[in-house]
Parts: structure tokens; C-alpha cells; sequence
């Protein structure tokens, strides 16, 4: 704009804190009658109508330098992918444990008691 121009604010960013979560939300002012589009009377009071970007940070560590340091806070219910992958994992792997172990315990059990033999078995041989 002009040099000399007012300065001019038609936008709010808020950061909320809910539920262990950073949430930002990007506000516009409007200074217009929602119903006519005209401009506000002196009495009423402008709007906010939210427009986007919209995103929610869940801090994990937070640091004294800008990547390193030590660790001034922990989220202590953060839980990391790998974590997630590796339960997964150790689930599908328990479960083929299992089916080896079953597995094995029917061979043991056939060994244990053999088939009797068919005295018919060579009858048409």
C-alpha cells in the first residue's frame, strides 16, 4: 500500500492449548452486514469467520536450543510409530508361534499313538 496508509488488520491467528495438543486456527475479520453486505452501523460489532489453514501440533519433546539441547518438556503420552509397528509386529510373529507350536504338538501326538493297521489293506492288490 501507500506509505502513509493506516495499518490494517483483517486477520487473527489463534493458537489454542486442548487436550495436550497446540491448536491453530486462522481467523478473517469482516466488517460487512452478513445480511445485506453493506457496510456495519456504528453500534455492531465486525465478525470472524474462520478460513483456513487449520492444524493441530502434538508437541513430543520440546528443547533449550532450536535441535538440540536439553529437553525442557516430554510428552509422556506421546507413543512413537516404531512402537506401534513393533507391537504389531510382535503380535503377527506370536501368532505364528503359536501355529509352529500346534504344529509340533500334533506331530508329537500322532507319534505317540500310531494307526492300527488294516488287516484289508492288500486285499485287491
Amino acid at each position: 500500500g501507500a506509505r502513509k496508509s493506516k495499518p490494517f488488520f483483517d486477520h487473527v491467528f489463534t493458537f489454542s492449548v486442548v487436550d495436550g495438543r497446540i491448536w491453530f486456527r486462522n481467523f478473517q475479520i469482516v466488517e460487512k452486514d452478513a445480511a445485506t453486505g453493506g457496510t456495519l452501523q456504528k453500534n455492531e460489532k465486525p465478525t470472524m469467520v474462520e478460513i483456513g489453514p487449520r492444524f493441530v501440533l502434538c508437541p513430543i519433546r520440546i528443547f533449550e536450543g532450536s535441535f538440540g539441547g536439553p529437553t525442557l518438556y516430554e510428552n509422556p503420552r506421546y507413543v512413537s510409530p516404531n512402537s506401534v509397528r513393533a507391537a504389531v509386529k510382535a503380535q503377527k510373529s506370536a501368532k505364528y508361534a503359536n501355529r509352529v507350536a500346534d504344529t509340533q504338538d500334533r506331530d508329537l501326538r500322532a507319534e505317540a499313538n500310531p494307526m492300527p493297521t488294516d488287516p484289508l489293506k492288500d486285499v485287491f492288490e
